[in-house]
């Protein structure tokens, strides 16, 4: 896939000298960073495979509901236990399975996300909220196979080469590229864009007789190199990827109950902490748990909302959506 973005260094560029490999300076935020992909490491199991029937399978696996009843009372928690088993149908004895749970009911535009716990011995407990009332259906997925979170890991630590990155670079009115990465394998001189502050650290090949501060956008696309063995890659064919694991009961029933409490929520704001899940929809309007939104304003009054307000954005490629729908929808000038 090929993308572009408009970059703006972080901090003031510099030309450094001729280095076999770049790599990031100490400080005291990286070794934050360091210590929680350390977390991470001793979290996802470092597990091999020799045969594809050896892996998870999700129409192998089981999930029953461990408190069931006839009907639930509005607020109450549903507990689900998951059993992996491999395509051998043999039990598995580790976890790091990638699963996705929800809970949903189509008639009323509602769904919400479930917490999964893992027991690291092939066994999960999936907590649903149940926050509406009516008939509510589940779903679990196994997304991606413990052997596949286990490999994306091993590949992720491994390097930086599975994205190439391009620089375009103005000179009088020119438009030149040039080769740039988060390292590089260089003997010429480098323009580092690096940020002290936050640890983050980006480099291009600096071009003769051209600032580094000429840099003006930034072109990324994927290479054909992967750190995944061939056995690995059948790991993620699309047919391998969101299975869904039987269940034996596929809905149930929810009621408002008596004596229930309703407890008064703060207005939303940012800087609030988020639980998990950290709300859920009903009649496709987002409900937050931590707190209330008092009013959904119409999109006929977003201009007027907006007026005079910087927004900040900082996401991924799902956010870039709003970046392109705002200069769509408001009407204001440039």
């Amino acid at each position: 896939q090929l993308s572009n973005v408009q970059f703006l260094p972080y901090g003031s560029p510099t030309t450094t000298q001729p280095t076999k490999s770049t790599t990031a300076k100490p400080h005291d935020l990286e070794q934050q960073v360091i210590c929680k992909l350390d977390l991470i490491n001793r979290t996802i199991p470092n597990v091999f495979f020799n045969n594809l029937t050896e892996i998870s399978s999700g129409t192998n696996s089981t999930a029953t509901i461990l408190n069931y009843k006839p009907k639930y009372c509005l607020g109450d928690t549903l507990i689900v236990k998951i059993q992996m088993f491999n395509y051998l149908g043999e039990r598995k004895t580790y976890g790091g399975d990638f699963l996705r749970a929800r809970i949903f009911s189509p008639n009323l535009g509602a769904a919400a996300s479930g917490r999964v716990e893992d027991f690291n011995d092939g066994t999960y407990n999936v907590y649903f909220t149940l926050f509406w009332e009516g008939r509510v259906q589940m779903s679990i997925l196994l997304m991606h196979p413990s052997e596949a979170v286990s490999s994306l890991w091993r590949a992720r630590n491994q390097g930086y080469k599975n994205v190439k990155y391009i620089g375009k670079f103005l000179k009088k009115g020119q438009e030149v590229h040039t080769e740039c990465g988060f390292q590089l394998d260089s003997q010429g001189e480098i323009c580092d864009y690096g940020d002290d502050k936050y640890g983050e650290f980006f480099y291009c090949m600096k071009l003769p007789g051209i600032p580094c501060e000429a840099l003006i956008s930034m072109k990324s696309e994927n290479t054909p190199h992967a750190y995944l063995t061939d056995k690995e890659k059948m790991l993620f064919t699309r047919s391998n990827i969101g299975v869904e694991i039987p269940q034996d009961i596929n809905q149930v029933d929810v009621v408002k109950c008596k004596n229930m409490s309703i407890e008064v929520k703060p207005k939303c704001q940012t800087g609030m902490s988020l639980p998990f899940p950290s709300g859920y929809f009903l009649d496709n309007v987002w409900y937050p748990l931590y707190c209330n939104l008092s009013s959904y304003e119409p999109l006929a009054n977003i201009t007027t909302c907006l007026t005079g307000r910087i927004i900040y954005l900082m996401g991924d490629s799902t956010l870039r959506q709003w970046i392109e729908y705002f200069p769509e929808h408001l009407k204001c000038e440039y």
